[in-house]
């Protein structure tokens, strides 16, 4: 017997001006299942902004756009979450 959990989407305010980009996005496939993430020079650019906040603060525009990149990993992880969830219940 399963067991439905409600599913809450997240809530995402804006997205960050690179994913306006093309190949901001990428979709892969794991076991047959479409997976969704961030593309290797949006992953670089977040790993830039992670190295440059552990030596010193970052600007407020940079962090803003830290911070829009974890609402946009939210949401990626949400739809993942979901494809996946409708691909072992068929």
């Amino acid at each position: 017997m399963s067991v439905a959990i409600p599913l809450t989407p997240p809530i995402l305010d804006a997205l960050p001006k690179t994913t306006r980009l093309d190949s901001a996005i990428d979709l892969d496939c794991d076991e047959a299942i479409p997976m969704l993430h961030a593309s290797r020079s949006v992953q670089a650019r977040i790993e830039d902004l992670l190295n440059r906040q552990r030596r010193s603060p970052l600007s407020d525009s940079e962090d803003a756009e830290l911070e829009a990149y974890a609402e946009l990993d939210d949401c990626l992880s949400f739809l993942n979450r979901v494809i996946r969830n409708l691909q072992e219940s068929a």
